[in-house]
């Protein structure tokens, strides 16, 4: 897989071409049964992957890097047809107190991320005393004009905000910030702003792509790295957004406040 990647990308390398066709001609044609031989092709086998592996990545690493930048812009422009989808439907979110202990009666929790799946059980539920709590990713629901004028709406189920870990503003602190960028008469990375994205789901990927596509820089990832980025790819990020991993919270709060 590395060397056909790496061949669509302008390389190739002999010994592993050659080696790949000795492979299935031993291995799918069945005609060599040696433990020994076939102890040896496996060992050449993990050489030859490591090579092709290397050839791939320092072929790919501009290419895919200008791939995943198309990424992240196109994900901002979905972020904004469904920030624009939903602000148009159910009106700007506001500021709302959010009642997280139980009404007794009956109830159904929702959670996932669709505002119109929520809107519809409202409607079908409304006056049968049942009363709707949301759950997770669908607690900013309660901040809708549109949606929180149902009185069966009760809540939501589950901890406090701070202990939900969840991306869902992002959208809205990629707008500050090019907002502030663009009322100061400054790049985002010159705006007292430091950015440090938890992977805890695979959104904060699309999310780190959006903000590196917008030029921003100095961004911290943790509590460790993703399986994706190998250490060719940290190298690149590093090199050209001075992506680091974070350390201590000590240490980066200090390297943060100066």
């Amino acid at each position: 897989m590395y060397a056909h990647r790496a061949v669509q990308l302008g390389r190739r390398n002999r010994e592993v071409d050659v080696f790949v066709i000795e492979a299935l001609f031993t291995t799918v044609t069945n005609v060599d049964f040696d433990p020994e031989r076939l102890g040896q092709l496996l060992d050449r086998a993990a050489a030859v992957r490591d090579k092709a592996k290397s050839m791939y990545e320092a072929a790919s690493a501009d290419d895919l890097l200008g791939w995943a930048l198309k990424t992240g812009e196109l994900n901002l422009k979905v972020m904004e047809l469904l920030d624009a989808a939903n602000t148009g439907t159910y009106g700007h979110p506001e500021p709302t107190q959010v009642r997280i202990t139980p009404v007794k009666g009956k109830a159904i929790v929702v959670s996932g991320h669709d505002l119109k799946d929520l809107e519809e059980l409202l409607k079908q539920t409304e006056g049968r005393g049942i009363n709707v709590y949301t759950h997770g990713e669908m607690l900013p629901c309660l901040g809708y004009p549109g949606l929180k004028k149902y009185k069966h709406l009760v809540g939501n189920y589950g901890g406090a905000w701070q202990e939900q870990k969840k991306e869902f503003d992002a959208y809205s602190a990629i707008q500050i910030a090019v907002a502030l960028a663009g009322a100061f008469d400054c790049g985002v990375n010159d705006l007292p702003l430091s950015m440090i994205i938890s992977w805890y789901e695979q959104k904060a990927v699309a999310i780190l792509l959006t903000l590196l596509h917008l030029g921003v820089k100095n961004i911290r990832l943790g509590p460790s790295l993703p399986a994706f980025i190998t250490p060719s790819v940290l190298g690149v990020l590093a090199e050209k957004f001075n992506i680091m991993p974070i350390s201590t919270p000590e240490e980066d709060l200090k390297a943060i406040l100066g």
